[in-house]
Parts: C-alpha cells; sequence; structure tokens
C-alpha cells in the first residue's frame, strides 16, 4: 500500500505541476494544494485519494447540475472561511467556477471544471483490492437488496412455467394502483432527491399497452433459429477440459424449450454416440446447477458483484440475446436501443449538455432490482420468450466469498450481472417505460405511430437512460414504484451537467 500512496502522491504532484504551467496564474494555489494534499494522505493513507476525493467529486458533478455548491460533509473539503461554501483544498480552482457564496458563475471556467474533475476523480479506480469487510458488507447487501425484490404472479421458481395465467397479468396491478394525482408534492424530501410519485390507472394503462406493442412486435421466438454459443466469462460448472461443448449438465427445466439433442449436440448421431456411451454420462447431471457468485474489483470501497452461470445456460441465454438483438429493428421502440454502440448515449448527452432537452438518468444495482414481477408484465403479449427467459435463467446462486452470509440462496430478481439475458432485457424494459413516460407527459394516444417517434427523442444503454426533460420526473417515480433504484446522485436533469456511459458533458 505504501508504493500506491507513493505513485499517486507523484501523481498528484505531476498534475498539479501540469496545471500550473498551464496556467500560471494558479502557481501560488498549486503548491499550497499540494502541500495540503500529502498532509491530508499522510493522516488518512491511501483511501483518501481513493474513497473521499472521488465521492467529492460525485457531490462536484451533483452541484454543477444545481448550479450551487453546497457542503458537502467530506473530510478536507470545509470551508476556507466561514461565510463561504468554498473549500479550501483547490481554493484556487474553485472559484473560477462558483462565487464565494457558491452559486455557479455564468462565465465558469470550464478549464477549471476539467481540472478539478480530473483531480478529484483521477484515482478512483486505480487497481487496488478493496478490504475483505468491504466486500462482505457488498455480499451482505446483495442478499438484503434480494430479499426486497417483488415476488412475480407466475411460478418462475417451478420446472414447468405456467404460461396460461400470463395474459392477465398487468403493471396496474395490486398496490400500484392509488386514487392519489400522479405526484404528491408532499412526497419530496429536504434534500431534493427527487420526486416519490402516485401512480394512476390512466399512466399504468399507458406503460402495459406501450409493452404490449413493442413485445408483440418482437414475433415469436423459435429457438432453432438463433444463435447458441459461448460466452466470453467465466461459468460456474466448467470442467478442465479441452472440449468445451462437453455440457457437465442440461436441466430439465432447459429441456422443456432448448431440448439437448438440439442444442447441446452438433447434430443427432453424435446424441445417439453419447447416449450410447456410459462413459461419457457417468458424470452428467441432469439437476440444475447454482451460479457461482464473483467478486470483480471494481473500486476501493468495493467490489462488483457478478454471477457465473451454469455453462448449459449461458449457451442458451446466447440464443435470446440474438433474438432480442436481431428482432429490435421490427419494433417501434428500434431508433431507442443500439446494443453494441454507446456513442449514441454519449452525442446525446453531449447535446443535452448544451440545450438542456433532455435528462440523464443512472439506476443503482438496476440488475439486482429488475423483477420476474416486472419482465413477466412487459413480455406478457410474447409468451415464447418468457417461456424462454424462465427455462434459461438460474434460480440458485451459491456464495463461497462470506461465510456469514448464506451459502446457498434462491434468487428472487430476474438475474445477476454474467447471464447473457441481464443486459438486453433490462434495456427493453427500461426504454419501454421511457417512451411510456413520454406519450404519458405528452397526452399522446399508444400507437405504433406515436411510439415510434417518440422512441427517437429517447435513448437506452443498459442502464443508463436518457429522456427528454417533460418526462424525467414521470419516469423516476415509475422506476421507484416498479421496485428499481433512481441513483441521484448520477442523474441529471437540470443545469449544464450530463452523465452516459462514461461521458460527462459539461
Amino acid at each position: 500500500m505504501k508504493s500506491y500512496v507513493t505513485y499517486l502522491q507523484g501523481l498528484y504532484d505531476a498534475m498539479l505541476s501540469n496545471i500550473a504551467e498551464l496556467d500560471p496564474t494558479l502557481r501560488r494555489d498549486c503548491l499550497r494544494d499540494s502541500s495540503r494534499l500529502l498532509s491530508l494522505v499522510e493522516h488518512r493513507g491511501l483511501p483518501y485519494l481513493m474513497v473521499d476525493l472521488p465521492a467529492m467529486g460525485k457531490h462536484f458533478d451533483k452541484c454543477l447540475s444545481i448550479g450551487h455548491l453546497t457542503a458537502s460533509g467530506v473530510a478536507g473539503f470545509r470551508p476556507y472561511s466561514k461565510r463561504s461554501t468554498i473549500p479550501r483544498l483547490f481554493k484556487g480552482m474553485w472559484l473560477r467556477v462558483f462565487d464565494d457564496v457558491g452559486v455557479l458563475r455564468a462565465d465558469a471556467d470550464t478549464a477549471c471544471i476539467r481540472y478539478l474533475r480530473q483531480l478529484l476523480l483521477g484515482a478512483k479506480k486505480v487497481k487496488v483490492a478493496c478490504s475483505d469487510s468491504s466486500t462482505w458488507e457488498h455480499v451482505n447487501e446483495f442478499f438484503q437488496v434480494d430479499r426486497e425484490v417483488r415476488s412475480p404472479s407466475l411460478n418462475w421458481d417451478e420446472d414447468e412455467l405456467r404460461i396460461d395465467d400470463i395474459h392477465d397479468l398487468r403493471i396496474g396491478d395490486h398496490d400500484l394502483l392509488s386514487p392519489a394525482p400522479l405526484f404528491d408534492p408532499h412526497c419530496i424530501d429536504d434534500q431534493q432527491r427527487g420526486p416519490s410519485p402516485s401512480l394512476d390507472q390512466g399512466f399504468a394503462d399507458v406503460v402495459q399497452r406501450t409493452a404490449d406493442i413493442v413485445s408483440s412486435t418482437l414475433g415469436r421466438f423459435e429457438p432453432t433459429e438463433w444463435r447458441t454459443k459461448h460466452g466470453p466469462g467465466a461459468v460456474a460448472d466448467g470442467r478442465h477440459t479441452n472440449y468445451k461443448y462437453d455440457f457437465p449438465a442440461w436441466p430439465a427445466k432447459l429441456e422443456r424449450v432448448f431440448p439437448m439433442s438440439e442444442f447441446g449436440f452438433a447434430n443427432y448421431s453424435h446424441w445417439v454416440e453419447w447416449l450410447a456411451s456410459k462413459s461419457s454420462r457417468s458424470s452428467f447431471r441432469n439437476h440444475e446447477p447454482a451460479s457461482k457468485m464473483i467478486a470483480v474489483p471494481k473500486t476501493l470501497r468495493g467490489p462488483r458483484l457478478i454471477a457465473a452461470e451454469p455453462t448449459s445456460h449461458q449457451w442458451c441465454q446466447q440464443s435470446i440475446k440474438d433474438f432480442l438483438a436481431g428482432s429490435l429493428r421490427h419494433t417501434p421502440i428500434r431508433h431507442s436501443i443500439h446494443f453494441r454502440d454507446q456513442s449514441y448515449n454519449q452525442e446525446l448527452a453531449r447535446i443535452a449538455s448544451h440545450t438542456q432537452s433532455h435528462a440523464t438518468i443512472d439506476l443503482s444495482s438496476a440488475s439486482d432490482r429488475l423483477s420476474c414481477w416486472l419482465v413477466e408484465r412487459i413480455f406478457r403479449r410474447n409468451p415464447s420468450l418468457v417461456e424462454a427467459l424462465h427455462a434459461s435463467r438460474t434460480r440458485w446462486v451459491v456464495n463461497t466469498i462470506d461465510e456469514h452470509s448464506p451459502r446457498y440462496h434462491v434468487l428472487r430478481k430476474f438475474a445477476c450481472m454474467g447471464s447473457a439475458c441481464t443486459f438486453p432485457v433490462q434495456s427493453y424494459v427500461f426504454c419501454i417505460l421511457a417512451c411510456a413516460s413520454v406519450l404519458y407527459s405528452r397526452r399522446l394516444p399508444v400507437t405504433i405511430k406515436h411510439l415510434t417517434r417518440v422512441s427517437r427523442e429517447v435513448l437506452v444503454f443498459g442502464d443508463d437512460i436518457i429522456v427528454p426533460s417533460d418526462a424525467w420526473e414521470l419516469l423516476q417515480g415509475l422506476l421507484g414504484h416498479l421496485g428499481l433504484k433512481v441513483n441521484q446522485s448520477k442523474t441529471f436533469g437540470t443545469g449544464k451537467f450530463r452523465e452516459s456511459c462514461g461521458l460527462d458533458a459539461y
């Protein structure tokens, strides 16, 4: 750790020296900042550079959005005077962006905005393993979030899905209905973290009709027409053999939609040979293996938790992914989703920072909060797809990371990060919700024509959502009602700051 601290101290000295060369009027401030930063790192260690500074960077982005620098509470950033909110650290640069009482300047120095963000966020993702306690905390949070996920209406935990009941399901079911107005002004908290709206029947109907149009225009899912393949990541039950198509398990649930004779072998002849060979089948299992929880390094604050899927599930999930990507062109939301190109989102975020025409919305733990309850309602007009999603979905996860958390857990979420279906399914779901919010805010009838038109103003890449400004509050409330959580610190609908798909625009 000492070598990392030394390296990062050198990095920050170099950055401050570079800023002083680019703007000599900041030279004295940069020398003072270098000394202060050294003192703070000596007292607080590596976490100051990798946790505290990035926390202030996130706060800075939000202050740019609201137009006022507020107290952050981050260590080392106390105001330089009692009458000011300007921090002592990097004071010279702060004063080029905000006035002495914290109001965003009309002529804010964009070069100083760039310097501040480089200094605050420069060490956020240095490849340093987080502590065991941080990992265990994230594992515990994973299970806690999953326990809060809404239970489905269909029998997703059984081998055979009772699909006949799916047409009776609606977004407006049960406690989502409320006779209250769409937004209750008393539901906005003191920190202005976003509204908590009441969803009315009209809005629920618009969302459901939008979902029905999109899911029906996808067409029927025929498994044999789409490509199966192995994914790039790890699998939960991989064997140490040279032949990666030797599947160690093929569950009965998977067999109902993806017969092993057709999807587990190159041809029927190989399948017959396998059936005749006792040695080949000696270690084969027909029960469903669990996915395996893996902690992937992310930041010093904690890892990203994903789940390695069973080999056979990952193999068949790829065909659903291929179907959702290939059938997108037939749907009215084809302009909103670009599965392999983030540049559309990035460019619209840049434009929105100039025009304020759109808001960028980010979700917290989006895949962990996406429920089977919501998936079955979004795709209710496409039962063949829902059956395939059910068949290839892994119901269990095994935890070998933290012995204080459950070892085996039955998942309530639709799928973990690691499933090939997670990204395309959540892209469709969030895009449908965004487009429905635009239709409802503009009082437009839910038709293919209008849906196609508004989809040109919406972009979704996974959980990165860009929506017109007249619908972003509606969408935030809808997401909250459906069990999803908007990350307010990374959601921007006011001011000139926007963020999407790794592009920060001001």
